[in-house]
């Protein structure tokens, strides 16, 4: 048995190239070829950059290398499940099997929100380092998902505007990014609100959804959302199978008078994000809280719009915001 323990010191070590190939290559040359036969490698360690010795690990085995059984425990737990927001007492004082309501993806079926050792940090103790410390850091040192660095369109710290409501008579755009089939495995739908406030000049961006689901939960779920939300114009991309559905959607009769929209994408991926990052790097995007808000920053921190490996959240966005801006140069919907 090997065990590595913290291999990687601090920031300076984590952020330096040479460091990294240096300890790749101490890993590979010098302790693999001490492992006797059938022995077992434990490495434990804090994830402080996507290029760690963690991250070429979990890429080699990506790519057919050694098996890792990952254990990953974050300070917050993380998922698609119930969102548990400060102030809930359920986040500090009831047991983790007790709890009935839907679990998140956790190892140890907590719920979203709640913390991994409250008795020493409280769910609001983690919420305030992760304020004091920015969106990236806190991905990396606390929840063990670093953010790559360089050669991607947005930053984790552009996005620290997190609010609990948004200003009221906003004109918002919805915009849908469907899923083509669940045979992909990284095929998602993904569905986002957007509004820009003509007094202050932000960004707001909410209500977001990103779920594996095929045709039929899809309809079912535009035509949800647009019964609910009235005051929102709705456009699916005009792509695959999006103009069929909007035709079809169109005839449903609980949804006959509302704002629903084929939209015909301007330019490539990464031209229509762009469209909207200069909100971003401006510190004018204000997130309205929910679940959905770390799956959309981690997407947002590793968009480059050349074959990422996911890029439904900001296709959504990148709808809404296109609508938004035809709308408001006179286009009729």
């Amino acid at each position: 048995l090997i065990i590595i323990d913290d291999p990687v010191k601090s920031r300076a070590f984590a952020n330096s190239a040479n460091f990294r190939d240096n300890l790749w290559d101490w890993y590979k040359d010098d302790m693999h070829t001490r492992l006797e036969p059938g022995a077992a490698v434990v490495l434990i360690q804090t994830r402080w950059h996507d290029d760690d010795l963690a991250g070429r690990l979990l890429k080699d085995m990506e790519d057919g290398g050694e098996t890792w059984e990952v254990v990953r425990l974050p300070a917050l737990a993380e998922g698609d499940g119930v969102r548990l927001e400060t102030g809930d007492e359920r986040l500090e004082k009831a047991p983790v099997s007790s709890l009935s309501s839907p679990v998140s993806a956790d190892p140890l079926d907590r719920l979203e929100g709640q913390a991994l050792w409250p008795e020493r940090f409280t769910s609001e103790d983690l919420l305030a380092t992760k304020r004091r410390l920015g969106a990236g850091s806190f991905a990396a040192l606390y929840q063990q998902r670093p953010l790559p660095e360089g050669g991607t369109l947005f930053k984790a710290e552009w996005f620290r505007n997190i609010v609990s409501k948004h200003p009221a008579g906003l004109r918002w755009a919805r915009g849908y990014d469907l899923a083509v089939s669940l045979k992909d495995s990284a095929d998602y739908t993904a569905s986002f609100r957007c509004a820009i406030d003509e007094r202050t000049g932000t960004l707001y961006i909410a209500d977001g959804f990103r779920k594996r689901i095929e045709y039929p939960e899809q309809k079912r779920f535009i035509i949800d959302k647009i019964t609910v939300e009235p005051d929102t114009r709705h456009g699916i991309e005009l792509a695959l199978h999006g103009r069929a559905l909007v035709q079809e959607l169109r005839r449903e009769a609980q949804i006959i008078g509302r704002v629903l929209v084929g939209v015909k994408v301007d330019g490539d991926k990464l031209m229509r994000a762009e469209a909207w990052s200069s909100y971003a790097e401006e510190g004018s995007i204000a997130l309205v809280n929910g679940p959905w808000i770390n799956d959309f920053v981690d997407e947002a921190c590793r968009f480059t719009g050349k074959g990422d490996a996911h890029d439904d959240q900001i296709d959504a966005v990148s709808i809404a915001i296109q609508m938004l801006r035809k709308s408001k140069g006179g286009m009729s919907f």
